[in-house]
């Protein structure tokens, strides 16, 4: 526990910027991590991009908690989008996860496809 107190503590947010199925960029600041997936329950196409941002360090444990169990609940601290193609830019380099495992650095362009990956920045 105090390892994962340790990291939040010395964690460095970063900005992205978004680019949606080709429309103009949206920017997002102290943003802790984004995650990309194509929520294969739904099986609607599309890739789901949840992005945790400007949450205070004390609040990112039980909000991602509550992500987990909550249904479409409204948070400030969480933007939700829904997409077939997404680029990702960072403002540093980040590490992208595919299946937990590390897969490139950013930025990235992710398509939805047929295979079923989840994709975590």
């Amino acid at each position: 526990m105090s390892g994962l107190l340790k990291v939040l503590w010395n964690y460095e947010f970063f900005s992205i910027s978004l680019e949606i199925d080709q429309e103009q960029p949206l920017e997002f600041d102290s943003v802790w991590f984004i995650i990309v997936s194509n929520r294969s329950t739904t099986r609607d196409g599309n890739l789901h991009v949840l992005i945790i941002k400007e949450a205070k360090r004390l609040k990112l444990l039980p909000l991602l908690l509550l992500t987990k169990v909550r249904n479409k609940t409204k948070n400030e601290f969480i933007e939700e989008l829904s997409c077939k193609e997404i680029t990702v830019k960072t403002d540093s380099i980040r590490l992208v996860h595919a299946d937990g495992d590390v897969i490139g650095e950013s930025s990235v362009i992710i398509k939805i496809s047929e295979s079923h990956k989840a994709c975590i920045l």
